[in-house]
């Protein structure tokens, strides 16, 4: 009976309580002071605060890393100069290619016969087409003001992009993707259209659809557009029947030039030879479809031969021009070896500038296996004789090279021959009865430091020509030499 007296007694209490909670409520309420409705305000002015807060963060973010880049691109050349610097002097020798450096070969070489092939060479080198970091900071620049703008617009929360800020990032990233693309083909854009050029007057004379080879790359006049494959496979068949005159069909060109043979049925490639005297060979096939492809690489067209309907057919019938046209190669290059450099050696004069440094040439060409291209853009800055463990070593930096796969550039050396007892500062030349260099007491090392104090070199190219000691040496002019001088 106690028990259940003090249960009820309990029930009674509980319900007295919750009532007189419930009329503080009522109370409350009528006073316009809501305790609930207050909590759950200051949990939205809490989440608005928090939100303004994220956003002013990633605007600052955006903001302070765009003034990151800006000072990256202020210091990169300063920097990348300093650490080759420091290379070099650490080493003793030149060991990196600086941009200065660079710039420095290339300048030397721009108004000179080859003056094509050197600015073909910068822009690969450099790889300028596929987008400077200028070019790349313009665009980051507009994507931080988006940032910015979207931090300040109505309702933005910091985690979700717009349309617009997706859309700009689409034009900076493809851009940048797209120069790097036909970075490398537009570099020999060039010489790409001027082997499409007698393929031009064909379409001209027998499929006038008004498509040009050759475009300006600013797209001013119109961005290129593909060929039919079908008259890449007609043109290849009239190849291989010797049907295509040298020179190309008389026309004017789209453009309104006129073609080689309106010029008087001379093609510049033959050098003189009339037109009907010759026929188009298989080299000149190779180059054609070459030219296809790296027009079509830089206008982001498909190649006529890479057509899934047309590549069996324009591959047999490339079969057929290897088969029945000759190789058409008016000079096979081969190999100098020690005899023949030797004997070539023997016909140069040790007192004649221009056979110094054809001698030269010849010496340092065997001693390191260059390519033309090697000893064509070597400077003097880019020499350097060093004693490392009692022998004098001539020490070079290629910055322009095939084997240059970490754009570093190429670093070689070579000794003085057995027996030699001349330095960089007395070379050791040793002549021939008839006051020539003797070929079997080359010495490369002796040579070049010869060749460079008769010649007075003592900066820029390391080479030059005949015909004027400031010009660097021409591109040919060691193979004009070598025809000149070697049995056909």
């Amino acid at each position: 009976a106690f028990g259940d007296f003090w249960r009820l007694l309990g029930r009674a209490s509980r319900f007295g309580m919750a009532g007189e909670g419930v009329t503080a409520m009522i109370v409350a309420a009528d006073a316009g002071d809501n305790p609930l409705a207050d909590r759950r305000e200051d949990r939205k002015a809490a989440a608005e605060r928090e939100r303004k807060a994220k956003v002013a963060k990633v605007a600052s973010q955006a903001t302070n890393a765009m003034a990151a880049v800006r000072a990256q691109l202020d210091l990169r050349k300063v920097a990348a100069d300093k650490a080759a610097n420091k290379a070099n002097d650490d080493a003793g020798a030149p060991v990196r290619a600086s941009s200065t450096m660079l710039e420095r070969v290339f300048d030397a070489r721009l108004d000179g016969p080859d003056k094509y092939v050197v600015a073909r060479r910068k822009e690969r080198k450099t790889a300028a087409g596929a987008g400077t970091a200028a070019d790349l900071a313009a665009g980051l620049e507009k994507m931080t003001d988006s940032v910015v703008k979207m931090a300040r617009r109505d309702g933005a929360d910091g985690n979700t992009v717009t349309a617009e800020h997706k859309a700009l990032l689409d034009d900076v990233a493809v851009e940048q993707g797209r120069k790097a693309i036909v970075a490398r083909a537009a570099s020999n854009y060039r010489q790409h259209t001027a082997w499409l050029a007698t393929f031009a007057t064909f379409v001209q004379c027998f499929y006038p659809c008004g498509w040009r080879h050759n475009p300006p790359l600013d797209g001013s006049e119109g961005a290129g557009t593909a060929i039919d494959p079908r008259l890449v496979a007609l043109y290849l068949a009239m190849v291989a029947n010797r049907l295509v005159p040298l020179g190309g069909f008389v026309c004017d060109h789209v453009d309104g030039t006129a073609s080689f043979a309106a010029k008087g049925r001379k093609a510049k490639h033959t050098k003189g030879a009339e037109a009907g005297e010759r026929y188009y060979g298989m080299a000149y096939v190779k180059t054609f479809l070459d030219g296809l492809s790296g027009y079509s690489r830089v206008w982001r067209v498909m190649a006529p031969q890479y057509d899934p309907d047309w590549y069996d057919t324009i591959w047999a019938l490339r079969k057929v021009c290897s088969v029945r046209l000759d190789s058409n190669r008016p000079f096979k290059a081969a190999a100098l070896c020690p005899v023949t450099v030797a004997s070539l050696l023997a016909t140069l004069s040790v007192t004649n500038a221009g056979d110094v440094n054809f001698a030269a040439v010849l010496s340092l060409g065997l001693a390191f296996w260059m390519r033309p291209n090697e000893w064509f853009f070597l400077d003097v800055e880019c020499l350097a004789f060093v004693k490392m463990q009692g022998l004098e070593l001539l020490h070079i930096l290629f910055v322009i090279s095939k084997g240059d796969d970490d754009s570093s550039g190429v670093v070689r050396r070579t000794a003085h021959r057995l027996g030699c007892g001349g330095t960089s500062l007395a070379p050791e030349i040793v002549l021939d009865g008839d006051g020539h260099f003797h070929g079997a007491f080359m010495c490369p090392v002796c040579y070049l430091a010869y060749h460079l104090r008769f010649n007075d070199i003592t900066t820029g190219p390391a080479f030059r020509a005949r015909c004027n000691p400031c010009a660097p040496m021409p591109m040919n002019e060691v193979t004009k030499e070598l025809r000149a001088k070697l049995p056909a």
